[in-house]
């Protein structure tokens, strides 16, 4: 018998309290209470998803300051936040390659508590490294 143990130390999981957001293949797009705090975001303001295409597994959110972006809305059950966008959730994912493939059905990330200022924007990371 050859016995291979799970825990906390070799299974990577995203933890309630923690910021993240979690992208299904239903093209739901949701923010945990911690991100949605840290970024002042609430029902009915609009965000953006930005990819630095030098280093394309770099995702980043920011508010928007015009009406382009994805309309966030409360999630039910939760005190989370949501939006939708199926062609976003896939792009996302490939750019995950070879980590992550087709056949995910979601995709859980950290991101920053602190944003990082490019362009005049607030910019906060997504943690890609933390996927799962």
């Amino acid at each position: 018998m050859k016995l291979k143990r799970f825990n906390t130390t070799n299974i990577r999981s995203i933890r309630i309290g923690k910021p993240t957001v979690r992208f299904n293949k239903q093209g739901q797009i949701s923010f945990s209470i911690a991100i949605i705090t840290a970024m002042g975001l609430k029902s009915g303001d609009k965000i953006e998803f930005i990819q630095d295409e030098e280093k394309p597994k770099d995702w980043y959110v920011v508010k928007c300051k015009n009406d382009n972006g994805f309309t966030l809305r409360d999630f039910k059950g939760s005190n989370g936040l949501v939006t939708n966008s199926s062609s976003l959730v896939k792009t996302f994912i490939k750019s995950l390659e070879p980590q992550f493939d087709s056949s995910v059905t979601s995709v859980g990330c950290l991101m920053a508590l602190q944003s990082t200022k490019v362009e005049n924007e607030e910019l906060f990371a997504i943690i890609t490294k933390s996927a799962s």
